[in-house]
């Protein structure tokens, strides 16, 4: 609140003033120009004091005049497209800065908020516009602005003095030619070490651009001045490295550098710049490019080494070295495969549980290298009557899964017991007759776990097992 508040009587003339009464009392106390303008004539109808003052007339003068014609000419066109906007209805209001011409010559900076307004009940809608003096505003920013442009001219001429000193310290101390152009005289001039280091002799070669593009590569040219043509157009640090040719023949590398100054007005006016001998450079970084590419065709032959490994190592975790078949984790992934394919294609595919009969006893009869003989025998005669989408694998032991894809339980019973004739016509030499027993079980699309088809023909198995081997079994025995 307020140290000192008003009355509140002093206020109640203004609470329970008419409408009309309370505008004209802003309208007179405003601190800022107010001006109700004629939308079709763009005459002033009325204004306060406040305006008068700020356009340096009296309010008799300016009623009925033009409100463009306080305007300075130099922002009357803007003017113009803002209030043919504001006519139109494009724009509700229009907000801006402009100048106002005295009588005397003398211009006063404004700040005008114009907008389409009914200011009393019953009459048209007229434009209202609320002016604000800004001129010690503008003042100060430009104050301001010329404060900074002289701080960043003082900054300049430092940067060039430092430039020019951190030059010849960076030329004694390695050697570099130094440079400099007065681009206002097109005088250029170049140290002792920039005729050394271009193979050139003082009293003979003059130092100026047609020298020095003598001396250039031909390849390297354009780049290099085209480097130069920017670093002067976009304010930037001129940065290049090109190749020259002495008279010699021998073929130089040069690294260059250089800054641009500039005066007020922003025009180029010195040029200074370093040129270094980069040869040793550029023979080590070709080295090093050449060694890199024999390290990196090393490294991709090393990759396709490790790849065929990493195959070689993939193929011998999911097979059985002592058959040659997939093994029980290739298995697995089959079965996975085979559920995702059948849940697609609705059709369903049989597994074979096999087991060779009696193998224990031939292990113990005749040993394990008889035994690892008969296994490698069954494996053989597995794989002779299926097809190539089908799918055998050592499961463990004696132990054998087939997986047929496609395929009805009919076929998969035909199958099955081609497997089994095979086996059995095909005795080992040193063990005589081996058989094998079938468990079969066929998928179903309902199925949502690999391994139930898997468990029921295990199951089927069991039951070919005890009643009596060498047999294939496809259903339930209490099923039939």
């Amino acid at each position: 609140m307020p140290a000192h508040p008003l009355p509140l009587a002093s206020l109640r003339p203004l609470v329970t003033a008419k409408p009309e009464t309370l505008w004209r009392t802003v309208f007179e106390q405003s601190h800022l120009g107010i001006v109700l303008i004629d939308p079709a004539t763009d005459r002033i109808i009325d204004l306060n004091q406040r305006f008068a003052d700020l356009a340096g007339r009296s309010r008799d003068a300016l009623r009925g005049q033009d409100w463009m014609h306080l305007t300075h000419p130099d922002d009357l066109p803007l003017e113009i497209e803002h209030k043919t906007q504001l006519r139109q209805g494009q724009i509700p209001c229009f907000l801006r800065d402009k100048r106002y011409v005295h009588p005397d010559g003398s211009v006063v900076w404004v700040h005008v908020n114009e907008t389409r307004a009914t200011v009393a009940e019953g009459e048209p809608p007229c434009f209202l516009a609320m002016v604000e003096d800004v001129t010690e505003q503008r003042q100060t920013r430009l104050a301001l602005r010329a404060e900074r442009e002289a701080a960043a001219r003082y900054e300049q001429e430092r940067a060039l003095r430092q430039t020019q000193e951190l030059l010849q310290m960076a030329e004694r101390a390695a050697g570099a030619g130094a440079w400099d152009w007065d681009m206002r005289t097109e005088r250029l001039n170049w140290s002792p070490a920039m005729f050394q280091l271009f193979g050139l002799d003082p009293q003979h070669a003059p130092p100026n651009f047609d020298t020095w593009r003598a001396l250039v590569h031909p390849d390297d040219l354009p780049d290099a001045e085209l480097a130069l043509e920017e670093s002067i157009r976009e304010h930037r640090p001129f940065v290049a490295s090109y190749r020259i040719v002495l008279t010699s023949g021998e073929v130089r590398w040069i690294d260059a550098y250089g800054q641009v100054s500039y005066d007020a007005s922003g025009e180029p006016v010195h040029f200074t710049g370093l040129c270094i001998d980069a040869s040793l450079r550029h023979h080590t970084e070709a080295q090093i490019r050449q060694l890199n590419a024999e390290l990196e065709s090393k490294v991709e032959a090393r990759t396709a080494e490790l790849a065929q490994a990493n195959a070689a190592l993939h193929r011998l975790a999911r097979h059985d070295v002592l058959t040659g078949l997939p093994n029980r984790l290739a298995a697995n992934e089959r079965l996975r495969e085979e559920l995702l394919r059948m849940k697609r294609s609705h059709l369903p595919y049989a597994v074979l549980m096999i087991d060779v009969d009696h193998f224990k006893r031939v292990n113990d009869q005749h040993g394990h290298a008889v035994g690892d003989q008969v296994l490698q025998r069954v494996s053989q005669c597995l794989r002779g009557p299926l097809r190539e989408s089908d799918f055998v694998s050592r499961f463990g032991g004696e132990e054998f899964l087939v997986l047929l894809p496609h395929t009805d339980e009919a076929g998969a019973c035909l199958v099955a017991e081609k497997l089994r004739q095979a086996v059995e016509n095909a005795p080992d030499p040193t063990s005589g007759l081996v058989t094998i027993s079938v468990g079969l079980a066929m998928s179903d699309p309902a199925q949502d776990d690999q391994d139930a088809a898997v468990q029921m023909a295990d199951a089927r198995l069991y039951a070919a097992k005890q009643g009596g081997r060498n047999r294939v079994v496809h259903r339930d025995p209490a099923n039939g």
